[in-house]
């Protein structure tokens, strides 16, 4: 054994100088850097978000240039050279030769991989980066480059010629990263895609880059790479000998390796052991989750209808789906029982999950050359005391934790505090306006609007968090003075004021709501300004008659959760503002009424305000003098937590940030919107499982120029290394050669 060990410890040394000895490595290294950080760089910024995931999911492809260049010459060039019978003629295994060649090469793939690190450590200074992530995106990339330079050697084993070798590797390397994909199994059979979807390398390659390490896909890749190096050796060893009886033996083995790979592939998917390895645990079940399922005082039966003719794209949707539901269980044992059905095995069967709710969706699938509609079922029925709740169909798992859980927290929850949206002044309506607020809030509260007339100007006792969204007129005396006593029953408020009104046109007017009097009570005072921010803000979308592009909207601002902040359970780490307004206060008014204040919401240092006119439209050159912080939002509570005649009170100079068109743009807004409710009304918030959804941080440059510095940086350092060090074994080798051998 340590014979063998040295062996290829001896011969990977070697493999390695010859490797980058050879100036032709340098430059396919080079290129390939280039290429791939090019593609990558052209829309990162664009996207905003901190994170290399888009340079790992052009990785498979793109290594089909590097990896089949560096593969070619493994073995085909000692067959054309002669010299593998010279080298077998040496006291060398042949199983030696190809691990140390295999061994070397990965070493030298993965060093190239190795240069995504400054740009991980670029990304980080300006939007924190998941490390976890980017550490299965380098596992990720690891296993994939082994299973391709285990292909390449197999196949330049079989040829003489490096050209025949190169072109083979590429065309086999595409083949096994496609296969699996639409593209590919559209036109199979449902029974034969579903197995062709398992033999894919970007399928399990995916899956490994999100940050998820599991069982099956580990052993798929270890599999894939033994079996080539497994074949690539047995035909270095048909070089060496001739004899009928090895070529049967040849035959056998290999024959006998082929079974036990497909049956260790299929078996391994039966234990869907994984660890998540994400920095906020993305794909761990969450402490809300767990704390949730606690309630049930009875069996929750979470049941997937999952047709057998699904169209093959779906296959990871139904695994990922699987094992979800699987860590529902492992979570609550004896609380989850888990059922798995075929609606189409019967029609009593596909009557009973159209009564639930089960959507059954067409598809149109390619076969028999011809382009054919079929319909099927991927959704989840809960059901618990005699009740039931369905997700219809299951477009992806992102977020399915969200949805069980929330649904399972809407049967389980029989006892739900009330908020109420109040009506009649102009406000934002709770059903259109703040139509996904509602629906989330939903699942958590009794969510209902209601107004107040001359004749009863009591707020109803039912009401736990009364909301105030955006009026646009006047509010009375008899409302203020409603509002005045529902607070000092201890009830708490939130409100979202405007104190401009924007149209699409971007043209504005103030509102006159008449709040002014019952904020100063407490100390706070709205201003009538808007804010801007000149280098944290979001980028307004333009649609013009030919095309749409993106310019910097600097009323419309990233503002950020003060770290004086009551609130401590906000996961998000920016929330958008458009159109917001300044407030300051008195925390010393406050305190002489037994209030805390603090401010909530932040701009960055680059923030100021117009207060002389309300002109919002963009581009526009706005004073860079007077910047500074500015606070946007205060939350405030009692002093004395025990008080029963005070509540808790929420005011956001912004009621725009939770309508449906805004959350469509910035969703994270959402969580924090839950969030916040879940603070006022001292309820378990669902929002981080949200978070975790959206778990990317955005960027962060001061200015634009930031952004172009790190590209060019990174190119330089690609092209600047390989250069280095090629000159430096150039030069090392020019020295030696003048060197006399003892």
């Amino acid at each position: 054994m340590k014979n063998y060990l040295r062996n290829i410890k001896n011969l990977t040394k070697k493999e390695l100088r010859s490797i980058i000895d050879n100036p032709a490595t340098y430059v396919i290294t080079i290129v390939f850097l280039l290429i791939w950080e090019y593609i990558f760089f052209r829309n990162v910024f664009v996207i905003g978000e901190s994170s290399l995931t888009l340079l790992f999911d052009f990785f498979p492809w793109i290594s089909l240039l590097l990896i089949p260049a560096i593969t070619m010459g493994s073995i085909s060039k000692e067959k054309d050279d002669g010299t593998l019978e010279l080298v077998l003629t040496h006291p060398i295994r042949s199983i030696e030769l190809v691990v140390s060649k295999f061994l070397g090469t990965l070493i030298y793939a993965f060093t190239v991989i190795l240069f995504t690190l400054p740009v991980a450590f670029y990304f980080n200074k300006y939007g924190p980066l998941d490390w976890g992530i980017y550490t299965g995106q380098l596992l990720g990339a690891f296993f994939i480059s082994a299973a391709l330079i285990s292909l390449g050697i197999f196949i330049s084993s079989l040829f003489s010629s490096q050209i025949a070798s190169l072109l083979v590797t590429v065309f086999s390397g595409f083949a096994f990263v496609v296969l699996g994909t639409e593209l590919v199994t559209i036109s199979l059979p449902p029974i034969v895609g579903n197995y062709v979807e398992k033999l894919s390398l970007a399928n399990h390659y995916q899956s490994m880059i999100r940050g998820v390490i599991s069982i099956p896909d580990l052993v798929f890749f270890l599999i894939f790479t033994l079996l080539f190096l497994f074949l690539a050796n047995l035909q270095v060893l048909k070089q060496s000998s001739n004899e009928l009886n090895k070529k049967y033996l040849i035959m056998q083995w290999g024959a006998s390796l082929v079974a036990v790979s497909l049956i260790l592939t299929e078996a391994v998917s039966i234990f869907p052991m994984r660890i998540d390895i994400t920095q906020n645990k993305i794909y761990t079940l969450s402490s809300t989750t767990h704390e949730i399922l606690s309630k049930a005082t009875s069996p929750i039966t979470l049941t997937l209808y999952a047709s057998e003719n699904l169209p093959t794209q779906y296959a990871p949707v139904i695994r990922e789906t699987k094992y979800i539901l699987q860590d529902y269980k492992n979570a609550a044992k004896d609380k989850i029982l888990l059922e798995y059905k075929d609606p189409t095995k019967s029609a009593e069967s596909e009557q009973e999950v159209l009564q639930f709710g089960i959507q059954r969706a067409q598809f149109n699938i390619i076969g028999q050359d011809e382009l054919q509609a079929k319909t099927g079922y991927l959704g989840v029925l809960i059901s618990y005391g005699g009740k039931n709740e369905v997700i219809s169909f299951v477009q992806g798992t992102a977020d399915l934790e969200y949805e069980l859980t929330s649904l399972i927290n809407k049967l389980v929850n029989s006892d739900k505090k009330t908020v109420g949206f109040l009506s009649g002044h102009g406000e934002k309506s709770v059903y259109t306006d703040y139509g996904y607020l509602n629906s989330e809030l939903s699942k958590l509260f009794n969510v209902k609007p209601f107004y107040l007339s001359e004749e009863s100007n009591v707020i109803d006792e039912t009401i736990d968090v009364l909301v105030l969204a955006g009026p646009t007129e006047r509010i009375d005396e008899g409302t203020r003075n409603a509002l005045r006593d529902f607070f000092n029953r201890g009830k708490s408020i939130v409100m979202f004021v405007d104190n401009i009104l924007v149209n699409s046109s971007f043209t504005s007017g103030s509102i006159d709501h008449g709040l002014q009097n019952f904020l100063e009570e407490y100390g706070i005072n709205l201003k009538g300004d808007v804010v801007y921010d000149l280098k944290f803000h979001e980028l307004l979308n333009i649609q013009s008659e030919t095309n749409s592009f993106a310019l910097p909207y600097e009323f419309w601002i990233r503002s950020s959760v003060s770290p004086l902040s009551q609130i401590d359970n906000i996961k998000t780490s920016t929330i958008s503002l458009p159109w917001p307004s300044s407030i300051t206060f008195d925390g010393d008014k406050a305190k002489s009424l037994g209030y805390s204040i603090k401010p909530l919401l932040i701009t960055s240092d680059f923030a100021g305000v117009k207060s002389d006119d309300f002109v919002v439209t963009p581009e526009q050159d706005l004073p860079a003098e007077n910047l500074g912080k500015i606070t946007v939002a205060i939350s405030m509570e009692p002093t004395d937590p025990t008080a029963s005649d005070k509540g808790k009170l929420v005011l956001i100079s912004d009621s725009e940030f939770l309508v449906n068109m805004f959350l469509e743009r910035v969703p994270t807004n959402l969580a924090f919107g839950l969030d916040l409710f879940s603070w006022i009304s001292s309820e378990k918030s669902l929002a981080d499982i949200q978070v975790k959804v959206n778990s990317a941080s955005r960027f962060a440059f001061i200015d634009a120029d930031q952004s172009a510095t790190i590209k060019y940086f990174i190119y330089g350092l690609s092209a600047l290394i390989p250069v280095l060090v090629g000159f430096f074994r150039y030069m090392r080798r020019r020295i030696l050669r003048t060197k006399t051998y003892n």
